[in-house]
């Protein structure tokens, strides 16, 4: 998914070698390194913009003094933080959890970054999070009245509207379903079950040009909604704004699919630019 993101937010790559290769120069690149004492994962922080805070988060596995590159995340930061419960990790997505409201209510799939500094994350945890949407799928309507009357009418006939702040892991549940026989589950396509959907009213609108090693690559757009969980800002790369659009501003309604980020690091970085990379998997 997050190559996915990648792809949409600076180039696509054209095969595995190009995608190792360009890991290992965000780690080089990158301006800070978060590692626990006793926990072989390592998350070099890369952020290819000044001032905006895209961040490239490229992680690693420490053995004795070699780190293999592995993979790779977007986040960004934004000033909001949420205080959850976590309920049990997310299956099938071992930086995911199935987290609550601090008071138990409700329940959302947030993905974690630089998750490795609290250590064992537990049932019942309270966590602080910086947390980001990131957009996969969206739409954008000018206001609440064109929202529903584009929202398509279920096999009954009737038109179910989202209430506005609203975060729900559809995918999840869908596919979930104790309905379905252990056989139907199997069959589902899970790949996205990490995503949650989104309704909201755009109270600001950003945005930003990304510029990376002297290149010009995709704009990309950061809105901002209230939800039941708080304030979220939403990054949407220049090529997931819907076809037609006219532009984005303050009254318009987004709905959509998104990935929820958040960074666990908010105090503790260790900041040092590593020279240990090496992709010899060994």
């Amino acid at each position: 998914m997050d190559i996915y993101l990648f792809e949409n937010f600076v180039f696509e790559f054209e095969d595995k070698e190009m995608i190792e290769k360009s890991l290992i120069l965000f780690a080089q690149q990158a301006e800070n390194k978060v590692e626990r004492k006793g926990i072989k994962k390592v998350t070099f922080n890369y952020y290819p913009q000044e001032k905006n805070g895209l961040q490239l988060v490229v992680e690693g596995e420490k053995t004795n003094n070699k780190i293999v590159v592995k993979n790779m995340k977007i986040h960004h930061v934004s000033p909001v933080v949420w205080k959850l419960k976590i309920i049990n990790p997310f299956s099938n997505f071992n930086d995911c959890f199935i987290a609550s409201q601090e008071d138990g209510s409700g329940f959302v799939i947030i993905r974690l970054v630089n998750e490795q500094v609290l250590g064992k994350i537990k049932s019942g945890d309270i966590i602080e999070a910086q947390v980001v949407g990131i957009a996969i799928a969206i739409d954008i309507f000018e206001n609440e009245k064109e929202y529903e009357k584009n929202v398509p009418k279920s096999k009954d006939g009737i038109k179910y509207f989202m209430k506005d702040g609203t975060i729900i892991p559809i995918n999840a549940i869908v596919n979930n379903n104790t309905n379905l026989s252990k056989t139907e589950r199997k069959k589902r396509n899970h790949s996205f079950d990490n995503l949650v959907d989104i309704k909201g009213t755009i109270k600001q609108c950003w945005k930003y040009s990304l510029n990376m090693y002297e290149m010009n690559v995709n704009n990309y757009y950061m809105v901002e909604i209230d939800t039941e969980c708080g304030p979220l800002h939403i990054v949407i790369p220049q090529p997931m704004i819907p076809k037609g659009l006219k532009g984005i501003e303050k009254g318009n309604i987004i709905t959509g699919k998104i990935i929820l980020s958040g960074d666990v690091c908010i105090n503790d970085y260790e900041k040092y630019v590593s020279n240990l990379i090496d992709n010899s998997k060994k």
